[in-house]
């Protein structure tokens, strides 16, 4: 739901579900990348390392994952 609301432009709408939803399930990937990446395209790059920081904390087999490894300097940065 999140993914096709941001798509469609209701990023505001998308970032409150995406919020949400990695609250309740910290370990899930795709959902901490897609937070991450809504951040990014605020400049808030604070939250966005914070929200990779905490998926690794939540999932430590996430930091193995590519697509988390390329955020890697980022979350160095911001933790």
């Amino acid at each position: 739901i999140a993914g096709i609301n941001s798509n469609r432009g209701n990023k505001e709408f998308a970032k409150r579900t995406y919020i949400d939803v990695v609250e309740k399930n910290p370990q899930s990937i795709i959902d901490s990348l897609n937070l991450a990446k809504i951040y990014l395209r605020e400049f808030n790059l604070i939250k966005a390392g914070r929200t990779l920081n905490n998926l690794v904390k939540a999932n430590p087999q996430a930091k193995d994952d590519p697509k988390v490894k390329s955020f890697s300097v980022l979350m160095f940065f911001f933790r």
